[in-house]
C-alpha cells in the first residue's frame, strides 16, 4: 500500500484547528530544572519545574494562525514568553521548557542545547513558541 500524504492545506487547517480548540484553551509552559531530555514515553513526573525567585508557568494562547514553513510542514508561532528572576536564593539551571493542558497533562517539551544558569535578580529566559505539523516522506 503507498504512504497516506498529507496535502500543506491539509496540514494547515490540523494545525488551525489544534490551535484555535486546543493551544488556545488552557495550556501553561513551564521551565524544568533537571537535565532531560524529551521522549515520546515522558510524563509530568519526569520533569522538575524550576523554583528560582519570580518563576511562575505561563498561559500560552496567543498562537498564530497557521503557516507553510517549508520542508514538508506547516508552524503556528507564540509570541516570546519571558521568565524574569527577582531574587537570588534559590538558583536553578534551566534545562528547557514543557508546556500542560488545563488537566495538568504533558503536551510538548523542548530541551535547551545550552542550559541556562539563573541566580541573580534581573536575569531572564526567554522562550519563543513554535508548533509544527509534517508530513514526512
Amino acid at each position: 500500500m503507498a504512504n497516506l500524504v498529507v496535502t500543506m492545506t491539509g496540514l494547515q487547517l490540523m494545525l488551525d484547528d489544534l490551535r484555535t480548540h486546543y493551544f488556545n484553551a488552557a495550556c501553561l509552559l513551564h521551565l524544568f530544572k533537571n537535565a532531560k531530555t524529551p521522549a515520546i514515553g515522558d510524563n509530568l513526573g519526569m520533569y522538575q519545574e524550576c523554583d528560582f525567585p519570580g518563576y511562575a508557568p505561563v498561559a500560552i494562547h496567543s498562537w498564530g494562525t497557521a503557516h507553510d514553513s517549508g520542508s514538508q510542514s506547516s508552524e503556528t508561532d507564540h509570541p516570546p514568553v519571558t521568565f524574569t528572576c527577582n531574587g537570588t536564593t534559590v538558583p536553578n539551571t534551566i534545562y528547557g521548557y514543557y508546556v500542560t493542558d488545563g488537566s495538568s497533562n504533558l503536551l510538548w517539551a523542548q530541551a535547551d542545547p545550552n542550559p541556562f544558569y539563573i541566580n541573580t535578580a534581573g536575569q531572564t529566559y526567554t522562550v519563543t513558541g513554535q508548533f509544527l505539523l509534517a508530513d514526512l516522506p
